[in-house]
């Protein structure tokens, strides 16, 4: 029989625990408070840091440590930065491992950081042996690499029975051998992404925090336009911006800073032009018609991207009569989309500007090209008489090669039609993305949107 007293003291150890585990959260959020975004991953980096911090809790039920961690992911996404929180949230020694050293010397000094790890253990203090860029040690001759990865493996299966947590970054993981990612070496592997534009905007957010900002910048605007790029490239983004808002001399950063800087235009080229209308941010040039063509071009992209997926275009510009480009924040997705994303812009010029084609129309081609061949070669969208397996020594038969190539082309003219249908269908919207974009030099997010709203649009179904 339990008495009240008993219940009492429970209750106190409950408490205590949960204070415990609250200041736990809490000391493992401190350590993650540079990193935005990538909260999946965090969550379970900090359900390892625990088993550092609380290491006999976890014995009691019979929890190991995981053999190893691998962080993967394209340069620039932060995958240093949240190994070093992470190494912090557990509180305990680490060893890092990079490869600055020539074979011979790098392999002896692996085995040196091992032999430290493991007295580490033996005292009985866990601890943590970092590779940075664990890819980068694959940059010597075939025999070579070979050789300091099985030295890796074989220290890794060493200390299998310690407390000793093997964690990597890495670049590319096609260039590591699978016998050395897989599980029982490193148990987990998370493949950091680009910043969506949710994450993109919480980034911006915090890189702005210490500059002088116009109450007038869209943030909105801002992560739309900069979706999938990654975080360093937001950094220097906004660095740079702040950098050209002080060379025109301005107090805030303003909207076309961020714009001219993520188009890549020059800072010796970068002075606001002293023209007191100044609607344009492009550069004289005689040559408008050509301008205008690919105003229209890039509004062709523009306008079917967003009748067939809503919300789907982050950013466009026209850099000068020559180079224009519209960038997504919302993938389209399905294939066909692809296809007649692709085409539109060709499809524009060739409904409104007497079939005159703008500058990019041939790699627009292309990509819907490489499409639909990719469709019917692989899967098999056109029937099972077109398919081949692209990954076979054989070359597929001459026949057969005649038979996709003329479905290709089918495929093009169909999806031409279809395109030009909705482009004729949603011309108003067209032609003021096109005047917007030769008024501005670019259009926003926020800029389409609007004119959305204010014009009929006619949805269209594809299947």
């Amino acid at each position: 029989m339990t008495t009240l007293k008993e219940t009492k003291n429970q209750k106190t150890t409950l408490n205590k625990e949960e204070k415990t585990m609250i200041n736990l959260k809490a000391k493992e959020r401190e350590a993650f408070k540079n990193v935005i975004g990538y909260d999946s991953i965090k969550s379970e980096l900090m359900v390892i840091s625990d088993m550092f911090l609380n290491k006999e809790a976890y014995d009691e039920i019979g929890a190991r440590l995981p053999h190893g961690i691998m962080i993967a992911g394209e340069p620039g996404l932060g995958k240093t930065l949240l190994s070093n929180c992470f190494i912090k949230g557990c509180g305990c020694t680490s060893f890092l491992i990079k490869n600055d050293r020539l074979n011979d010397d790098l392999i002896k000094n692996i085995t040196n950081v091992f032999e430290e790890a493991k007295k580490t253990a033996d005292s009985g203090e866990s601890c943590i042996i970092f590779f940075d860029d664990l890819d980068k040690f694959a940059e010597g001759t075939r025999n070579d690499d070979k050789k300091i990865f099985v030295n890796i493996q074989s220290l890794i299966d060493g200390v299998n029975d310690k407390r000793i947590l093997i964690l990597a970054t890495v670049n590319n993981i096609l260039k590591l051998p699978k016998s050395l990612t897989r599980e029982g070496r490193f148990d987990k592997i998370f493949t950091l992404r680009t910043p969506s534009s949710e994450d993109a905007m919480k980034i911006i957010k915090y890189y702005l925090t210490e500059k002088k900002v116009s109450s007038s910048l869209n943030y909105e605007d801002v992560s739309k336009m900069v979706s999938y790029h990654s975080c360093a490239m937001l950094e220097t983004l906004i660095n740079n911006s702040a950098i050209r808002a002080k060379y025109n001399r301005r107090k805030e950063i303003i909207m076309e800073d961020i714009v001219l800087t993520y188009i890549g235009k020059e800072l010796s080229l970068a002075k606001d032009n002293e023209d007191e209308n100044n609607e344009s941010i492009i550069e004289d040039d005689k040559d408008m018609e050509n301008k205008k063509v690919l105003a229209l071009h890039e509004a062709g992209h523009i306008v079917v991207s967003e009748i067939l997926v809503p919300n789907s275009v982050g950013f466009a510009h026209l850099f000068n009569c020559f180079e224009g480009y519209t960038s997504l924040c919302k993938d389209l997705g399905r294939r066909p989309f692809l296809v007649l994303g692709a085409l539109a812009g060709k499809a524009a010029c060739e409904l409104f500007d007497k079939g005159r084609p703008a500058s990019g129309c041939d790699s627009d081609l292309n990509r819907a090209y490489n499409l639909i061949m990719e469709g019917i070669s692989s899967n098999a969208t056109h029937g099972y008489q077109s398919l081949y397996d692209k990954f076979s020594e054989g070359r597929p038969s001459d026949i057969l090669l005649f038979i996709n190539e003329s479905i290709v082309r089918a495929e093009l003219q169909r999806n031409d039609y279809l395109v030009k249908d909705i482009l004729m269908k949603n011309k108003d919207f067209l032609f003021k993305i096109r005047d917007l974009l030769l008024k501005k030099g670019y259009i926003c997010y926020s800029d389409i949107q609007k004119i959305k709203k204010e014009t009929k649009i006619t949805s269209y179904e594809i299947y």
